[in-house]
């Protein structure tokens, strides 16, 4: 499972978290919350730009095959004096007066100095297939980099969903426990006036005034809970959150679980960069293999030389040719690094192998949360459904005489605990679902309800350079 996205990917999801910005509700959706925390979360830029450091790998693998070309001057000035041996004039044809400057000259006597410029340019021809391996190996890391990026992106989606639906879960706590602060209150003032009217006994008062007091100290909890929401969410989405939309389906999620299993095993993002990995361990034997090969460049070079013999002289050289180079003896380096390639690679893929089991068991074991979540979802639901009702009953009792203040009381505080856990319920069937699409590895994107505003195709590894780097 590989993604790119395009220019046009880009500019949409920038429009799209500008018009968020600008809108009075900050995030009201969930795939609203979403694209912000897709745009603008610090460790999602932190991901792109370490993907964009180790996409360079492949750039640096294919510098390889290219030519080489590099200039070089040098400048020498040298000094000194020709003194020749005493029976030097006792050559026929010597004059001191012409041929002792010409000979000085030439006894590096000259004042101007010697300065040589030149280039030279080596094309690798052959070289044991290490290149090509190279690039292979640094196209497997790209891929495994991306993968994990990705997986840092669901890990950043799941906090976004916990983080969107804990806002949920706590605004409706809050609500629900100043309902019971009101209905407790309620309940003490009947309690008073019946007090007052000699039908009930001070301790009717005392339970009612104990439950209130109860009551308001879970209210003073659950807003204190949903002050730390309502700051996770900030952190993770990077806006506050405003009105949020909480009645959404839940996401579409296999039929069985062999289909999850069979999913996780071919888009597990772990998965899928632990089997690049390994390939390009697979290609680093190769690559170093290649140290054992004769190399073959073809090399030319163009030099020009001033004063190299006598001052004001010029000179100049032209080159070219093959060079075959043939490794006898290295000093042992080339074997083991042979050996260390091929320990990796079979570490390589002893961890591809415990992978695949961790992700067959973390996928089974979401699964199987997923469905008693939605069972005790269900239970809650029926329990909340019939809490109300005999709370209504219970009151309705009390208040022609036939049950008691504490009967009352109990049945209020059921009748909030059921809707509590209820609320409870919800948020983690909902937390499940989506931990088993992050599992899955189809917790992206475009699977959230964003596919508007992407363009996912799969690419080769060879395609890897293509990826387009968005962000800071």
């Amino acid at each position: 499972m590989r993604l790119r996205l395009s220019y046009k990917t880009m500019i949409g999801v920038s429009l799209f978290a500008l018009n968020a910005a600008l809108q009075p509700a900050a995030a009201q959706t969930l795939p609203e919350a979403l694209a912000l925390t897709y745009e603008t979360n610090p460790q999602l830029k932190a991901q792109r730009a370490q993907l964009r450091s180790t996409d360079q790998l492949r750039a640096q693998a294919r510098a390889g095959r290219r030519p080489v070309i590099a200039g070089s001057a040098d400048v020498t000035q040298t000094g000194g004096e020709f003194i020749p041996p005493d029976d030097f004039t006792a050559l026929d044809s010597f004059d001191p007066a012409t041929v002792g400057p010409l000979l000085d000259v030439f006894g590096a006597g000259a004042d101007a100095p010697t300065t040589t410029l030149g280039i030279s340019i080596t094309q690798p021809l052959f070289q044991g297939f290490r290149v090509q391996n190279a690039i292979r190996e640094a196209d497997a890391r790209v891929v495994a980099a991306r993968a994990r990026m990705l997986a840092a992106e669901q890990g950043l989606f799941t906090q976004t969903v916990q983080a969107y639906l804990s806002v949920g879960t706590a605004r409706d706590s809050v609500s629900l426990s100043r309902t019971s602060v009101r209905l407790l209150s309620e309940q003490l003032e009947a309690t008073q006036i019946r007090y007052d009217a000699g039908q009930t006994t001070r301790t009717d008062i005392a339970q009612s005034e104990a439950r209130l007091a109860q009551g308001q100290a879970q209210l003073i909890q659950a807003e204190a809970t949903l002050d730390a929401a309502e700051l996770m969410f900030k952190r993770i989405v990077g806006q506050a959150p405003a009105t949020l939309n909480t009645d959404m389906p839940l996401p579409a999620l296999p039929a069985t679980l062999e289909e999850a299993l069979a999913t996780a095993n071919d888009q597990n993002l772990e998965l899928i960069a632990i089997k690049a990995e390994a390939d390009a361990a697979k290609y680093g034997v190769k690559s170093a293999k290649g140290a054992l090969s004769p190399t073959l460049n073809a090399t030319a070079r163009y030099g020009r030389s001033y004063n190299q013999f006598i001052e004001g002289d010029e000179a100049e050289n032209v080159s070219a040719g093959v060079q075959l180079t043939i490794p006898f003896y290295q000093g042992g380096r080339e074997y083991a690094a042979i050996r260390q390639a091929r320990y990796g690679e079979t570490a390589a893929r002893h961890n591809l192998e415990a992978v695949r089991r961790s992700v067959n068991e973390q996928t089974a074991a979401a699964w199987q949360n997923f469905l008693a979540a939605e069972a005790q979802y269900k239970a809650a639901e029926a329990a909340a459904s019939a809490n109300a009702l005999a709370f209504k009953g219970v009151k309705l009792e009390n208040e022609v005489g036939q049950r008691t203040t504490l009967e009352v009381l109990n049945a209020e505080r059921e009748n909030l605990d059921a809707n509590l856990g209820l609320l409870r319920a919800n948020q983690a069937r909902y937390l499940s679902a989506y931990d088993l699409r992050r599992v899955m590895g189809s917790l992206t994107a475009e699977s959230l309800g964003l596919a508007n505003l992407y363009n996912a195709e799969a690419l080769s590894d060879r395609d890897a350079s293509r990826w387009i780097d968005f962000g800071e």
